[in-house]
């Protein structure tokens, strides 16, 4: 057998790959004519994997489980543990309280004024209480401090997980199995937030976040645009003070539309008129008035807390509600739950 100088050198010998030519077969005499070159003919068997495993003698490592798990266990000190699964405690101690401590309350109270309108118009959204929105405006936030990676984000809901949610509560409030009392709007949203929790734990364990990536641009565009739809359709029967009935899950938009243009006789132009001057004021201010105000100081217009207050005062001493059949959202309890 013929071994190469390649194969010598590399230690891998591939034994059927050269073939000695047997004493009864004759090289044909090939002489080159002329200009024609002489040819060479290069023969390399073909190979299943099963084959080629057999001619190199590969066999496949056999894992040995306990002693990765052993290995494995050795790495992992409490101290880098805690900070996994606690990641302020890397951050803290190095926290310059005296420059950033004025500055982080400025930010902290601009989110919280900006999380309670917010969270009152969430909770409309699903169909739960109001103080249950707020409720989802605080503690999303104290949970993301203690396991979050980041100090900068401000975690809670958002208007396509509420209406989602909604659409959930209205489906099964009321309903009940027999012998046990109806279910209520809390109770539905509860249990739907806790198996979604459950959905979203096991991702996580089974490092299903990758899937994200199959998302396309294209994809994430037209949620965005038709969560934006969503959100302004359900808003207008309360711009223009009407109320609607239910339509459905099939063709929901096309259906409310087709509601609110059958009683668009029957707007409250009470309403109407406070509608659009809160949405003259937020525009001015975050398009003019912001801007000029950024230059000379810190802390931003709580034009949205603004809002809130002026128009609570507004329901109370106006009676809005008894004088303009103006709908609001009620008594709101205090405290904790």
């Amino acid at each position: 057998m013929k071994h190469d100088s390649v194969g010598a050198e590399s230690g891998i010998v591939n034994p059927t790959f050269f073939q000695e030519l047997s004493e009864e077969q004759s090289v044909p005499d090939v002489t080159p004519r002329g200009d024609a070159l002489p040819q060479v003919t290069v023969s390399r068997p073909l190979y299943q994997q099963h084959q080629l495993n057999d001619a190199y003698q590969y066999q496949k490592p056999k894992r040995a489980l306990q002693r990765e798990l052993k290995t494995r266990m050795r790495k992992v000190d409490a101290k880098s543990c805690c900070s996994t699964v606690f990641p302020l405690i890397t951050w803290l101690p190095e926290y310059s309280w005296g420059k950033d401590l004025v500055r982080d309350l400025i930010s902290g109270c601009t989110v919280a004024v900006m999380h309670i309108p917010q969270g009152i118009g969430y909770a409309l959204l699903a169909n739960v209480p109001p103080i249950v929105g707020i409720y989802m405006a605080f503690f999303p936030v104290l949970v993301y401090f203690l396991f979050g990676t980041s100090r900068h984000n401000s975690m809670g809901t958002f208007a396509v997980v509420s209406i989602m949610v909604g659409k959930t509560v209205l489906a099964y409030t009321g309903t009940s199995e027999p012998g046990e009392p109806p279910r209520t709007a809390l109770e539905v949203a509860t249990a739907v937030c806790f198996v979604v929790g459950i959905m979203q734990l096991i991702m996580c364990v089974c490092r299903l976040g990758v899937i994200s990536f199959l998302l396309s641009d294209t994809l994430v565009s037209g949620f965005t645009t038709g969560a934006a739809i969503h959100v302004v359709t359900s808003q207008i029967k309360d711009l223009l003070g009407l109320t609607l009935p239910s339509v459905g899950s099939m063709f929901e938009i096309v259906k409310t539309y087709i509601e609110i243009f059958k009683q668009i006789v029957d707007v409250n132009w009470a309403a109407i008129i406070i509608s659009t001057i809160t949405i003259v004021v937020l525009v001015f201010n975050n398009e003019i008035l912001k801007p000029r105000v950024a230059k000379r100081s810190v802390i931003p217009i709580p034009i949205e807390l603004i809002a809130v207050i002026a128009g609570t005062l507004l329901s109370r001493y106006l009676y809005l509600q008894d004088k303009y059949s103006i709908k609001t959202i009620g008594t709101i309890p205090t405290g904790l739950p």
